[in-house]
């Protein structure tokens, strides 16, 4: 997981994330390494969390997007683990989310783009096939 260093306020601090952590997404207490990448992604810099699956890095970038202004983008090749985690951040509240991969239809796939466009999505799902044409869908999401 990673996360880009410019689209941070210095005023969200690691005590927001743990109150956004409890109230949007029903989590107690934040993990070892998820308060690390958070204070991290907070404090403004580029940042790669390498944990082991079930460790909690989806948290990570969940709470750091619905604090942090603009879309989040999530990179994962697994597709049942997209809707998995798209599933959560609607079960919870937590921002809307679309997926665009080969999994969709082409319709779908232009109706997840208009969505984009259309009501400011908070999480975009991507798989690497879909991000590795350059800016093909950022482009299609913005007509």
């Amino acid at each position: 997981m990673s996360a880009g260093a410019g689209h941070c306020s210095s005023t969200v601090n690691i005590e927001q994330g743990r109150v956004t952590a409890r109230e949007r997404l029903g989590i107690d207490r934040l993990k070892d390494g998820q308060e690390e990448g958070l204070a991290s992604v907070f404090g403004g810099r580029d940042t790669l969390v390498v944990m082991p699956s079930g460790a909690g890095k989806s948290a990570i970038y969940q709470v750091a997007g619905l604090l942090t202004p603009g879309t989040t983008v999530v990179v994962s090749p697994i597709l049942a683990l997209q809707r998995d985690q798209l599933a959560s951040i609607v079960e919870h509240c937590a921002g809307g989310g679309v997926q665009v991969n080969s999994d969709l239809s082409e319709s779908r796939r232009a109706e997840a783009l208009a969505e984009i466009r259309r009501e400011g999505i908070e999480f975009v799902f991507l798989a690497p096939n879909s991000s590795t044409g350059g800016t093909r869908w950022r482009r299609s999401a913005k007509r």
